[in-house]
């Protein structure tokens, strides 16, 4: 099966903080990031199209990235009896440079 990812994702753990219409500051962790997008964890169920406004850094990266983003796709899984989710979020607005700089650190990381 062909991949028909457009940018390459690099599987590492990084602090976000996100808001959605009805939600402020949730501390949560990504597990994987692309140029186009991410993987999160939540205690939270999200429907697919939900918008929220995500901000995080990356190492070497000098400044915050803040960007918006859609849930594209949700899993639900358990640990000790409790619910979490995996919610696939692409990047609605996230401007050139900072989509750059994320291709640039996913290429260094990978090489």
């Amino acid at each position: 099966m062909k991949n028909r990812r457009k940018f390459k994702r690099f599987y590492k753990n990084f602090e976000i903080i996100y808001s959605t219409k009805f939600t402020q500051g949730i501390k949560s962790t990504s597990t994987n990031i692309s140029a186009s997008g991410m993987c999160i964890l939540s205690e939270n169920r999200y429907e697919i199209e939900t918008v929220i406004q995500a901000e995080f850094s990356i190492p070497v990266l000098d400044k915050n990235i803040i960007t918006a983003g859609a849930i594209v796709w949700n899993n639900n899984f358990f640990i000790d009896n409790r619910e979490f989710y995996q919610h696939g979020i692409k990047f609605l607005d996230i401007n050139k440079a900072d989509q750059n700089s994320i291709e640039k650190y996913i290429t260094e990381m990978r090489s």
